[in-house]
Parts: structure tokens; C-alpha cells; sequence
């Protein structure tokens, strides 16, 4: 049998498009933040630091556990992933689009050590973390869910997007809770068009047309078929 596609496959799925613009999006608006957080005499621009990654293994190596190290080396990294998908028949055609429900995990990483107050109490590493991590997956949500990236930035791909789900747990490394760190997840389910090569239409008919004036100035149209 010889290969019947005449097209070279060329090109990212719509679901690699989606995730690298998750993680666009994030990466700007953080940085949007930042800057409105400068002119405002209330807010902390270390607050809406993001470091965001992709598909990260272990994105907690980015973070420095020296005793020296500062509030800036550590703000919160977050890891964007894809997950899972599925396909709605109901929403597809067999020949042309096909709808895509993809799942996109977006991992929001906090490193933080014991704190002390002032009345000698200590507050553990873990628990710091969390709050941090729910601070970053919190900024994460409001960025993703905003009226302006309702279709992600991809209008006539991308039919809509929400949050599926939202989780807070511990990392692990070799069976192991990795210590003063947490991590808070969202799970934000988007749903989009994905395509394929298709089947080049062969004309089978042609139709030639000679278009004629009469004497009183009617128009009239004289075709003449062929099969091809």
C-alpha cells in the first residue's frame, strides 16, 4: 500500500500550543504585576514574583536553602504541565476538527524555613510554605481566570477554560517528603480544537460559462460541461 497523506506533518498539536501559552501568560502578567505593584505605596513587588517553568521534573532545585539566602531567591516557582486529555465525539467531526478536553496541571512550588515571632513561639517551615504556595496558586488562578484570557488568547481555537480542580500537598523525592516545602496545585481543564493532514479534493466536473448580451440586453449564461 502506498502512503496516501501528500502533505508533510509539520507544526505542534494545538495541545503543545496550549500549554507553552499557559505558561506565556502567567510569566507576562507576573511581570504586569510587578510593575503596577511598584507605583502602588501599599503593595510588595516580591509578592507577585513568579518563576515559571515547563514540564520540570523536580522544579524545586531552584530554590536556595543556604542560610544566606534572601526572599528573592526563593519566591515561589511554578511548574505548568500537561496532564491528560480526551475527545467529545458529540463536539467532533470525523473528517476536519476534533474537540480536545485537555487537563493542564499548574504546580505553584513554596520554599520556606521556621519562622520565630516576637513572643518566642515558632512557626514551622511547612506551614509557611503553605501559605506562600496558596499565595502563588491564588495569583495563578486570578491571572488564568481574568475575562481577558477567556479563550487563553487563542479565540476560535480554545472554546473555554476553568479550573477542574485544586489540591495542596507535599512533594516527594526517593519515597521522601521533601522538607519545607509545599506545593498547591490548580488543574485547569481547556477545551480546543486539534486537527490532521485531510483527504485534497479531486475536482471530478468542470464547468465553463460564456456569458452572452441579447439584443434587448438581457444577460444570458451558456455553460458546456466536461468530465475530468
Amino acid at each position: 500500500m502506498a502512503p496516501q497523506i501528500k502533505t508533510l506533518i509539520v507544526g505542534k498539536d494545538n495541545t503543545e500550543v496550549v500549554l507553552n501559552q499557559i505558561a506565556a501568560i502567567l510569566t507576562l502578567e507576573s511581570t504586569g504585576q510587578q510593575a503596577l505593584a511598584r507605583v502602588s505605596p501599599t503593595a510588595d513587588v516580591n509578592d507577585y514574583i513568579l518563576r515559571v517553568f515547563l514540564e520540570r521534573a523536580a522544579p524545586w532545585g531552584a530554590f536556595d536553602d543556604s542560610p544566606n539566602a534572601s526572599r528573592l531567591t526563593n519566591t515561589p516557582v511554578i511548574n505548568v504541565t500537561f496532564a491528560s486529555s480526551s475527545y467529545d465525539m458529540s463536539r467532533s467531526m470525523s473528517v476536519g476538527q476534533q474537540m480536545c478536553i485537555g487537563i493542564f496541571n499548574i504546580d505553584c512550588y513554596a520554599y520556606q524555613c521556621a519562622t520565630r515571632a516576637s513572643d518566642g513561639s515558632w512557626t514551622p517551615g511547612d506551614e509557611n510554605a503553605s501559605a506562600e504556595a496558596l499565595r502563588a496558586a491564588r495569583m495563578c488562578r486570578n491571572i488564568l481566570m481574568a475575562g481577558i484570557y477567556t479563550y487563553l488568547g487563542m479565540q476560535g481555537i480554545v472554546a473555554r477554560r476553568y479550573v477542574q480542580g485544586f489540591t495542596l500537598f507535599q512533594p516527594a523525592q526517593d519515597y521522601h517528603a521533601v522538607v519545607n516545602i509545599t506545593a498547591a496545585r490548580l488543574a485547569l481543564q481547556v477545551e480546543y480544537l486539534e486537527c490532521a493532514p485531510q483527504v485534497q479534493g479531486v475536482p471530478l466536473q468542470s464547468l465553463a460559462l460564456q456569458v452572452t448580451r441579447a439584443s434587448d440586453g438581457q444577460l444570458i449564461a451558456e455553460s458546456d460541461t466536461s468530465f475530468t
